[in-house]
C-alpha cells in the first residue's frame, strides 16, 4: 500500500513540475472592484481605484499594489508590496500571496494619519488562448491608523479582476 501511495505522489509531483515549466514568466495586472470595510455600520462598501501589477518567474512572483477610496469627507490609500506563488495545477491557475505596506487616512480638514497594512490574497484564473489568464481575486486586508487614543480600523475585504500574460 505504501508503494502505491509513493507512486501516486511521485506522479502528481511530476505532473506539477511539468505544468509549472509552461509558466516560466508572466506579467499580471489587477483592478479592484469593491472594498468592504470590516469595522463599519453604514455605507461599508466602496469602489476603489488603483492597480496591482507584478511579475511571476517559475511560479514565484512579486508585485506592487496602490489603491485609493474617497468620499466627501475622507480618503484612504493603500500601498503594498506582495509576494506570491502560482500553484502548479493543470487547467486552472490558483495563486496565493501576502502583502505588506502602509495605509494613509486623509480628511478634508487636512488631517492625515498613517499606519501599517497587511493582507493575504488568492486568485483563481483560467488560461485562454494559451498565453492569457483571466482571473478573479479575493483580498483580506488588515490595516489601522493610530493617533494617541484614537484608532481607526481600515481593514476589510476586497474583490479584484485581472489578467496575466504568459511568456
Amino acid at each position: 500500500m505504501n508503494r502505491v501511495f509513493g507512486i501516486v505522489v511521485a506522479m502528481v509531483l511530476m505532473l506539477a513540475a511539468g505544468s509549472q515549466s509552461a509558466q516560466a514568466i508572466g506579467a499580471y495586472a489587477d483592478v479592484p472592484m469593491s472594498y468592504t470595510f470590516s469595522d463599519c455600520t453604514v455605507d461599508c462598501t466602496k469602489k476603489p481605484s488603483g492597480l496591482k501589477a507584478g511579475v511571476l518567474f517559475g511560479g514565484f512572483g512579486v508585485g506592487l499594489e496602490d489603491y485609493k477610496m474617497s468620499d466627501a469627507t475622507s480618503s484612504v490609500k493603500f500601498s503594498m508590496l506582495d509576494v506570491s506563488y502560482l500553484l502548479p495545477i493543470p487547467i486552472i491557475n490558483l495563486t496565493g500571496g501576502v502583502g505588506f505596506g502602509n495605509v494613509n487616512l486623509e480628511t478634508t480638514s487636512g488631517a492625515g494619519l498613517s499606519g501599517t497594512a497587511g493582507q493575504y490574497w488568492v486568485s483563481l484564473g483560467m488560461t485562454i488562448l494559451a498565453v492569457v489568464d483571466l482571473h478573479v481575486g479575493y483580498h483580506k486586508v488588515t490595516a489601522a491608523v493610530h493617533n494617541g487614543p484614537f484608532t481607526a480600523n481600515l481593514g476589510g475585504k476586497m474583490m479584484s479582476v485581472g489578467a496575466m500574460i504568459n511568456f
